[in-house]
């Protein structure tokens, strides 16, 4: 057994199945596992309760941590962590079959607010090789900041994030399709943008075949051609005065003075129509990362790192 503890957040590795049995039961009416059966590349054997135990309690589990369970099983020791130590948690189960057991056992407990069953291989799509150090330390600000009582960080859907719901579980962030800010003077609309693309709004099927194919490309290419490929198709779909359009037009009709977005890859800042348009660019490609902030009836777009913003009070 592995036990890693870092940045607020545990996770939980064993080494033979962590898989088990949620209040000494195999299985319910619509499925029942049998120990020894055969996973992806290892056997399911129950962890007994007491060494669930002991795990959470040498991890030291609190109310404040995510606890991770790669190979969840059934979800005994996800259900585990919410219900015996208040912590949140997600499972990770391989075997579909299972992975919907583990769902339906969370929901006998009364946990789905708690605890998140996830159907998938452990070794796809998370692939944190490929972030740098700027990223970490750009996710630590934010993991830091989600917890204050003082300040709220949300996560805007993209259309690319693939498990952008495991990361937001994972630092502790709100994900929203869309998000109006208004404080009066400033009545500001903050979208991701895709909603405004011809194609992914035009070719779904299509879209999320290209998306599949770029996260796949994005694991065994070096990062310098995945950023080419990047800005070939933005430059080829010519979307960047679509989208520009479209936001401003839209936030007009709800009578919003401002728009903000990202999808193109392309920071700016300007005024369409009497509506001013702030599009953030990326963080993901390369430093500085362009950022909006937002003080009173004043906001611009500055660069994280390499300008000062005295103004952003971040821990």
């Amino acid at each position: 057994m592995k036990i890693i503890k870092q940045l607020g957040l545990t996770f939980l590795v064993c080494v033979f199945s962590s898989a088990g049995s949620y209040a000494q039961t195999l299985g319910d009416d619509k499925y029942q596992p049998f120990i020894g059966q055969s996973g992806k590349d290892v056997v399911w054997v129950p962890s007994p309760d007491q060494l669930i135990d002991k795990m959470l309690k040498t991890a030291k589990v609190t109310e404040k941590d995510i606890v991770f369970d790669l190979g969840a099983g059934d979800g005994k020791i996800a259900i585990a962590a919410a219900l015996n130590y208040g912590a949140k948690s997600t499972g990770i189960e391989f075997n579909p079959e299972m992975a919907a057991l583990a769902q339906r056992n969370v929901e006998r407990a009364g946990l789905k607010d708690k605890v998140r069953i996830i159907n998938g291989d452990i070794f796809d799509d998370l692939n944190f090789k490929r972030l740098k150090r700027h990223h970490f330390n750009c996710l630590r600000i934010i993991r830091r900041n989600s917890d204050r009582p003082d300040f709220r960080v949300i996560w805007m859907r993209g259309n690319h994030d693939g498990p952008a719901d495991i990361i937001s579980h994972i630092v502790g962030v709100d994900i929203l399709d869309e998000y109006l800010f208004d404080n009066g003077p400033l009545k500001l609309w903050i979208l991701h943008g895709d909603q405004f693309d011809t194609i992914v709004s035009g070719y779904k099927g299509l879209t999320e075949f290209f998306s599949a194919l770029f996260r796949g490309i994005q694991m065994v290419v070096p990062l310098r051609w995945c950023r080419w490929i990047r800005r070939l198709s933005k430059n080829f779909q010519r979307n960047t005065p679509v989208i520009r359009h479209r936001a401003t037009e839209e936030a007009k009709r709800r009578e919003c003075n401002s728009v903000t977005c990202g999808h193109t890859h392309h920071a700016e800042d300007t005024v369409v129509n009497g509506i001013r348009y702030i599009n953030t660019g990326t963080w993901t490609e390369q430093t500085p990362c362009p950022y909006l902030w937002i003080h009173g009836i004043e906001m611009g777009l500055s660069q994280w790192p390499g300008e000062e913003q005295t103004r952003l009070e971040f821990k």
